[in-house]
């Protein structure tokens, strides 16, 4: 906990659901110039780029940004490891981004930081993965922590978001008893203290991207009005209206 501890906020927070149907994930791959990536990927830039650009807005302060990804390891070693293995077998990419130093003059790109999700996302692969379960454990370990902390102690403060996906999890074909879902979700949040957390998850289509998105109310107002958001994405729309 005291390696986020700065990452935390207080204030008023709020939790919407954003949406991007199959066909905003198709033109958003389509203005990436570069190999577009997923949609995870693709989303998740779009998303930083937002709350980054919010964030400016509100507190009138371009500050570096720390964005995080929780990484299934299952799918990362050879040979795969089951979908039903039991266990948190989780580990955390991460990605900065500083506009002060890296775009002074001009807003952030989206391939560009599409780029450097799905650059944090590959970094762990098979070797990643065999480090931590070797000799090589701390070093790996620390590779992850070292940039965290870094950014934690940026002296002008830095910007977080936690980015956790549910993408191809396969919640719809899960049957209980009494058939499968129409929809599935995540939850809202409230409190006065909190981080900048993004759930994704699949719509029902298997092809859009649905996202929980908590943070501060004021910057969450400034992603609601953004042009690029608005084009691509709906905010909170029924959930029983499919694309």
């Amino acid at each position: 906990m005291p390696m986020w501890g700065s990452f935390f906020k207080t204030g008023k927070c709020v939790t919407r659901r954003i949406v991007f149907d199959s066909a905003a994930i198709r033109s958003l791959k389509a203005r990436i110039i570069s190999p577009a990536g997923t949609r995870v990927e693709i989303v998740s830039a779009l998303l930083w780029k937002s709350i980054m650009e919010a964030s400016e807005r509100v507190t009138g302060t371009q500050k570096p940004s720390l964005l995080t990804h929780l990484v299934n390891l299952r799918k990362r070693v050879e040979p795969p490891l089951s979908e039903n293995s039991l266990g948190n077998l989780l580990w955390i990419s991460s990605a900065k981004h500083d506009p002060k130093t890296e775009h002074p003059s001009k807003p952030s790109d989206l391939g560009e930081l599409a780029g450097k999700v799905r650059e944090s996302i590959s970094k762990i692969d098979d070797g990643f993965v065999g480090r931590l379960r070797g000799k090589g454990s701390e070093s790996a370990m620390a590779e992850t922590f070292d940039e965290i902390v870094e950014m934690k102690m940026k002296k002008e403060g830095a910007d977080f978001v936690g980015f956790s996906s549910w993408c191809r999890m396969g919640f719809y074909g899960s049957d209980f008893g009494w058939g499968k879902p129409i929809w599935v979700s995540s939850y809202g949040v409230g409190g006065s203290v909190f981080m900048n957390l993004v759930i994704l998850a699949d719509t029902p289509c298997g092809e859009g991207v649905e996202a929980w998105v908590t943070m501060d109310e004021d910057e969450m107002a400034v992603v609601a009005g953004n042009e690029e958001m608005t084009k691509f994405a709906k905010f909170d729309p029924s959930p029983l209206v499919f694309d």
